[in-house]
């Protein structure tokens, strides 16, 4: 686990360094647990301690409630929550969910270009 934790925390720093605004990449199970977290250094979670579990839990389920659809409209390739106070980006890696979380002031516009490179950087 502590190989795969270096591996990805390399590929985690590339993640950050695409974008100022970027706050924390945070790998999960499918369903809800963290294998892997890093924050920008300077950067605190907006929520509490004992809520985290919960904020990723909720995100993970919000992804995965489409799966029924996922025989018509095919799966969730990246889901975006632009909040007041955060930008949070959930990729569908697919046994895995990245979710990145950005200020405010992250362009949207780099979305897919931001895909583009977690699909380069082979986290799922």
């Amino acid at each position: 686990m502590e190989a795969n934790r270096s591996i990805f925390g390399e590929r985690a720093r590339q993640v950050l360094s695409f974008d100022k605004d970027i706050r924390s990449v945070v790998l999960l199970t499918s369903d809800g647990k963290v294998m892997v977290e890093f924050n920008r250094p300077g950067t605190a979670p907006l929520e509490p301690p004992s809520e985290t579990e919960t904020v990723y839990m909720k995100a993970t389920i919000a992804i995965s409630m489409t799966a029924p659809m996922d025989k018509y409209h095919g799966r969730i390739r990246t889901a975006i929550l632009v909040k007041e106070k955060v930008t949070i980006i959930g990729y569908n890696l697919m046994a895995r969910i990245m979710l990145i979380s950005a200020d405010p002031g992250f362009k949207l516009s780099r979305v897919e270009e931001l895909g583009q490179l977690i699909d380069q950087l082979n986290l799922g």
